[in-house]
Formats: structure tokens, sequence, C-alpha cells
């Protein structure tokens, strides 16, 4: 139910950013209707024909309507919902229409009832033109190409077949195929902008996810090119080597990575070089390397690389104080006594072994044996050093 809820969500946003792009460019619109009225006055100065005045000024009228609801609407469009979406369409939609059918009624008039070759000609040209323009404009409301379509393509077909002979009939039919035609170009620019905003928006979900797994691990984390370029790196590496922001070691070298370490006063430069070397080699070999480095402030940590799939290879940051620690600690108790600090038995017999392996006959060795007196109750409670 919540992916079918997400479905839904996601496909009313790009139904409100279709409808958006419907109210784009109004000057685009404006030039094309100058563009229309001049061709119609032009053909009425050489026809002399009345219907075309009355075209002139419904195409005039009907443009600038159009122009000035697409100028209003594009600057009252943030808050656009599904419900005011779609009455801002149908808005579109029969403005369009009116539109459209100017525009086809100057061609059925032109070739039907006034039969002027040259308004013939222009009518179509017009008409044509504007059919071609319809799938790039009106992409984002199937509802309007169809409508644009029909009202501007149709009455071509409509106005040579009318003309009754067997000539124009034949070419009023084959002219139908440009509707069926131009209406399946519009609908696949639809579908190939459709795919492209929703593999966009995995994209973007997918990239947010990324950057919250790797932001929120405990790790600090690289990951660089074949040319050892760093081409992510998380908050924690970022907060470790004493750097600002991601952008600024974006396209750094790990090398100069390092050398922000020692720049901060984390890391000597034997060390930053020993690190790189170490680790550079490991991923040109291809194997997994781990490097243990101790900083000035004490802490521990254990460098890991890895290589990874397309030529990236993977460097994390794992700070290990708390486990170096515990191993100095179990180290030490294993050696040393709780109670006096001084060696046990076993650490006792490693030093004198190791003294003795180390023997000078040119160097004196004593060894002092104390008897504490009533000491055994210690021992028996709390162990034999």
């Amino acid at each position: 139910m919540a992916s079918r809820t997400a479905a839904d969500r996601t496909r009313d946003e790009f139904y409100t950013a279709f409808v958006k792009s419907l109210f784009e460019n109004a000057s685009t619109l404006l030039m094309g209707v100058l563009s229309q009225a001049s061709i119609i006055a032009l053909v009425y100065g050489r026809t002399g024909h009345p219907v075309y005045g009355v075209l002139l000024t419904a195409l005039i009228g009907i443009g600038l309507i159009r122009f000035t609801v697409i100028r209003y609407y594009a600057n009252h469009s943030a808050t656009l919902t599904v419900e005011l979406a779609r009455k801002r369409e149908l808005i579109y939609v029969i403005s369009g229409a009116l539109h459209g059918a100017c525009l086809g009624a100057f061609t059925l008039i032109s070739i039907y009832l006034v039969q002027d070759e040259f308004a013939e000609i222009a009518s179509i040209s017009v008409a044509l033109a504007t059919a071609i323009s319809i799938p790039g404009r009106n992409y984002g409301s199937a509802w309007s190409v169809m409508v644009l379509l029909a009202s501007v393509v149709l009455p071509i077909s409509v106005g040579l077949i009318l003309r009754g002979d067997i000539f124009h009939f034949v070419l009023g039919v084959f002219t139908l195929p440009i509707f069926l035609a131009t209406r399946v170009f519009a609908m696949s620019v639809r579908g190939v902008l459709l795919k492209a905003l929703t593999e966009q928006r995995k994209s973007t979900s997918l990239a947010l996810r990324f950057d919250k797994a790797l932001n929120t691990m405990t790790h600090g984390l690289v990951m660089i090119d074949a040319n050892e370029r760093v081409v992510v790196i998380n908050q924690q590496a970022l907060g470790l080597f004493s750097a600002r922001s991601v952008d600024q070691m974006i396209g750094r070298s790990f090398s100069a990575l390092l050398g922000r370490g020692v720049a901060a006063g984390l890391l000597d430069r034997r060390d930053a070089r020993f690190i790189s070397q170490q680790l550079s080699r490991a991923i040109r070999e291809g194997r997994n390397r781990k490097v243990l480095i101790k900083l000035n402030d004490d802490r521990y940590f254990e460098l890991s690389a890895r290589e990874g799939d397309d030529e990236l290879s993977v460097i994390t940051f794992e700070d290990v104080s708390a486990r170096i620690a515990s191993q100095e600690k179990i180290r030490y108790m294993a050696r040393f006594d709780s109670l006096t600090g001084l060696a046990n038995r076993g650490h006792f017999q490693e030093l004198v072994n190791e003294a003795l392996a180390n023997n000078n006959p040119e160097r004196n060795c004593a060894v002092l044996v104390l008897d504490l007196d009533d000491f055994k109750s210690v021992n028996d409670t709390l162990g034999h050093p």
C-alpha cells in the first residue's frame, strides 16, 4: 500500500510538472501568432475577401488572450496542486482549440471557399508549420496535442475532399496520416521525457540514500580513481584531515589528503609517506592492505585499502584507539601483578631468558631476592605475582 501511494505521488508530481511546461516560453507563442497573422493579412491583401479580415481579428484576439493567460500562470505556479493543474490544463486546451480553429478555418476557407492558389499555399504552409511545432510545445498535455493537431491538420483533408474531384479527394485522404504520425511523435516525445524524469528520480533517490549511508557510518571513507584522485569522501574523513568541505577535497590526490593531516599536526611526514606508499602499492597490485598508524594526539587508526569495481578503490579509516587500549591493558595484566606493579613469574622468566640470550661476558649480572614475611596470605587471596 505504501509503495502504491508513493507511485501515485510520483505520478502526480510528474503531471504537475508537465502542466507547468505548457505555460513556459510565452514569447515563442507570441512570435508564432504574429507570423500567422502576418500571412493571413498578406492573403487578405491579395484576395480582398472579408472573411480573412474576420479571421485575422479573431486570431490576434485569441493569441493575445493565450499569451496573457500563459504569462499569468507562469508567474503563479509555485504551489501547483493536481486539482489546480487539471483546471489550468483545461483552460490551455480550450484556448489552444480556439487558436487551432482559426488556423483550421483559414485553411478550409482557402482551399474550399476562396480557391485562390496563393491562399491555398499560404494556409497549408501555416497549418503544417504549426503542426510540426505542436509536439515540441504541447508534449505536457496529451489532450492539447490531440485537439490542436485535429483543429489544424484535419481541415486540410476536409477542404481537399470537399473540392469533389478525384485528385483532390485522394490528396485529402493521404493528408490524414500527417495527423496520426504527428500525434504518435508527440506521444513518443512525452514518453521519452517521462522515462528520463523517472530515471532521474531514481538516480536522485539512490544518491540521497548513498549520501546518507556514507555520512552516517562510523568509519571515515575515501574512494579514489585509477589516478588516485579523490572522487568520494565522507564527513568522518573530512574531520580526520581537518577539511572544511567535500568540494575542497574532490579531485585531489590521496597523497595531498595525507598532506593535510601533516599540516594539521596529526601525522608526521615520514608516516604519511609510508601510508601512501603501502596503500598505493596494495591498490596497484589489486590486493587488500591494512596499515595501523598512531596520530600525534595518541589516537590509533587502522587504514584499509580495498580495490573496488570500475577502477575505483576504497580506503577506510577506523578509529581503533579503544581496541588498542584494551589490548595494551590485557597485555599488561598478563605480564604484571595488579597489586605491586611488578613483573609476574612468567614475564620475569621472559626477562631473565632475554638477558641470558644477550649474555655479555664482560657484563656482570646479579639477581636480588627479597623475602617478605607473612606475604603468603596476600598471595593466596589475590594471586601470586
